[in-house]
């Protein structure tokens, strides 16, 4: 028999389990991803204008804050996000 949260016995409950906790791992390195955007874009800004840009930063982490909450709904509904990590 299948524990609980064992990835067989998931499957056989529903495979997309799989896809939403791969997207809600892959939002750490978006995380990163938008970190470093931040760093080089005030290194930019010291020795030219930026304009929007910090904005349209602002705007993707917000996205992305959005989209992984999202995506951590629907694994709880699955009822095991304590295995996303």
């Amino acid at each position: 028999m299948y524990s609980y949260c064992s990835a067989a016995y998931l499957f056989s409950f529903n495979p997309l389990i799989f896809y939403f906790q791969n997207a809600v791992k892959s939002c750490k390195q978006v995380s990163k991803n938008i970190s470093e955007m931040s760093k080089e874009l005030e290194a930019i800004g010291q020795v030219t204008n930026v304009g929007e840009l910090p904005g349209k930063l602002q705007e993707v982490e917000e996205a992305k804050v959005e989209v992984e909450n999202q995506l951590l709904e629907r694994v709880s509904k699955f009822g095991c996000s304590d295995h996303l990590m």
